[in-house]
């Protein structure tokens, strides 16, 4: 586990957090809690990836899905 790219992430996305944070005065709650919602969810993604770096991507789950339906339309 590289621990320097783990670092390296959590300060990309505060600086992202406290970047956007004067301007969020003027938003919606909801939008707010949407805001970071979705940067703490893309923080846990990076890490996880980085965590382990072999873990399959969406793109195995779809073939899995759809490799059936290929063998038909041949």
């Amino acid at each position: 586990m590289n621990w320097g790219a783990i670092v390296g992430v959590s300060l990309v996305s505060a600086a992202i957090y406290l970047f956007e944070r004067p301007h969020r005065h003027r938003y919606r709650r909801k939008e707010r809690i949407a805001f970071a919602a979705l940067v703490w969810a893309g923080w846990g993604l990076a890490v996880l990836l980085l965590a382990f770096p072999d873990l399959p991507n969406p793109m195995g789950m779809v073939d899995i899905m759809f490799k059936p339906f290929g063998k038909y339309l041949q």
